[in-house]
């Protein structure tokens, strides 16, 4: 209603991450009309490194071998806490970066008939990482939320629901969410510490493209290759 929600129905969780997405997309999207379409997916998130449960030591690892280039083990140690996007605690299982390719897919190509989601907003650590952003981008324009870790608030959903009823284009949108959140953030935290921002995903390849040639160029100096 105007200025206000009210709560309609739910949709009963499977415990099967991505048909749980795509359940709840479908209701959102298929029998309601709209001009533009924005997901956000809250909970927790680890990025582009999909972490795997051990039940021996009852903590979230990751893959070592894929993080052989990553500086900062430290920072690995630190967040033992990460787990994936849409962490169901009771299963023990949550949306791993191939089911969220595979279920953005499937909303755009049979929800959308074909069209982009305009936003899709991560309200989880991790979740604006480039390469988040790059394998989402056949499927979104937009994309909000965090290169690395979230604060325990989260998002300022009051500072989002007022972007919203601005009913501006997607991209006016993005800047009043991140604006949103850095006055939340300034106001309640005084470490100033969080990397939130909203990206345009049309610019992923070039990016991609850029940090390619760049790293081909790295690698021909032989002092770098001694490093790595």
């Amino acid at each position: 209603t105007e200025n206000s929600l009210i709560f309609l129905e739910e949709i009963e969780l499977k415990g099967d991450p991505k048909q749980d997405l795509i359940d709840a997309s479908s209701r959102a999207f298929k029998n309601n009309k709209h001009y533009y379409t924005m997901l956000i997916l809250s909970n927790h998130g680890w990025g582009i490194l999909d972490p795997k449960y051990n039940s021996d030591t009852d903590q979230w690892e990751i893959n070592t071998e894929s993080t052989s280039n990553y500086r900062s083990l430290k920072y690995l140690e630190e967040n033992k806490r990460h787990k994936g996007f849409m962490f169901n605690k009771t299963t023990k299982n949550y949306l791993n970066n191939q089911e969220l390719i595979g279920s953005l897919n499937y909303i755009k190509t049979n929800l959308l008939n074909g069209k982009n989601l305009d936003i899709v907003a991560f309200d989880t650590c991790m979740g604006s990482m480039l390469e988040i952003a790059y394998q989402i981008s056949p499927f979104v324009n937009y994309l909000v939320g965090n290169q690395s870790c979230s604060l325990p608030d989260g998002f300022d959903y009051q500072g989002v629901i007022s972007a919203l009823n601005k009913q501006n284009n997607p991209i006016n949108t993005i800047k009043d969410m991140v604006q949103a959140f850095d006055n939340y953030y300034k106001k309640n935290d005084s470490s100033g510490v969080y990397t939130h921002a909203g990206l345009d995903l049309s610019y992923t390849n070039e990016i991609k493209e850029t940090l390619d040639a760049i790293i081909t160029q790295l690698l021909d100096i032989p002092e770098i290759n001694q490093i790595l």
